[in-house]
């Protein structure tokens, strides 16, 4: 049985925030099958995954909504029947736009089919199925010498073996992206958040069926990939133990109780 959310998405905390970022666009990738998930979530996408009987999509945008990031683009891939029934279709008063996907294609592809609601760079890429507790403001701020193509937002776990381990130097610039499996002690990991330059997005290497983290990260390390160290909390929820940790890790204590209480109103 699918999970019933309140219909709240005008409560979604955005706020018009003082910042000199000039509100950059962010694309959210909220294409995931949820394959590993599908025993819990049954036929639903990852990024709706109840937390708190809220979507957990929820959760990401209210994280970026606190930094005052109001234009938003969803790449849903095939499911963007069920995210558009919660999130509400186009809003430009908002800055909610989709990018519509024919069919599946990788991280990389989404983005790339995103392109055209992309109009100032850098950009913040997300997926929507992780959620890093990182100043996305000082990601953003970064020194252009610094931030380079690409630059992705770090994690520090106790075991890397789930996810891609990345090495950089005293600068910070990328020198390894190891795959899944070939790190198993504590490292910093790629945390699923980037801030992207117009001549990555635009690149062949970003293509229909492509990859970001397996594909093109690591084709882009000689041009200049950043790894960007955060040391907040971390939570990537594609498989069942994990995404049971989820209420602990993504809780934003004002907005929940504001949703609490109108879910019960509602109820």
């Amino acid at each position: 049985m699918k999970p019933q959310f309140p219909q709240i998405q005008h409560l979604l905390n955005i706020k018009n925030l003082s910042t000199s970022l000039d509100c950059p666009t962010t694309v959210i990738l909220a294409g995931g099958m949820g394959s590993r998930l599908r025993q819990v979530i049954h036929d639903l996408a990852n990024v709706m995954a109840p937390v708190k009987g809220m979507p957990f999509l929820t959760y990401i945008r209210e994280q970026i909504s606190r930094f005052g990031f109001q234009k938003v683009v969803l790449s849903p891939g095939v499911f963007a029947e069920s995210v558009s029934s919660f999130f509400g279709s186009h809003d430009q008063s908002m800055g909610l736009n989709y990018s519509h996907e024919s069919d599946s294609r990788g991280t990389g592809g989404a983005l790339r089919q995103a392109r055209g609601h992309l109009f100032d760079y850098p950009v913040l890429v997300m997926n929507g199925d992780s959620f890093c507790d990182v100043a996305i403001e000082q990601l953003m701020r970064w020194p252009l010498k610094k931030a380079g193509f690409v630059s992705i937002a770090l994690a520090r776990v106790d075991r890397a073996n789930r996810f891609w381990a990345i090495q950089f130097d005293t600068s910070h610039r990328v020198v390894e992206c190891s795959e899944k499996g070939k790190q198993m002690g504590s490292t910093w990991i790629n945390a699923g958040l980037y801030r992207v330059q117009r001549a990555f997005v635009e690149s062949n290497s970003v293509h229909h069926s492509s990859s970001l983290e397996e594909d093109i990260f690591s084709q882009w390390i000689p041009r200049g990939n950043f790894g960007y160290p955060g040391e907040g909390r971390f939570l990537d929820i594609r498989t069942p133990p994990f995404y049971r940790m989820a209420e602990a890790v993504v809780s934003f204590p004002d907005m929940v109780d504001t949703m609490s209480t109108l879910a019960g109103a509602q109820g």
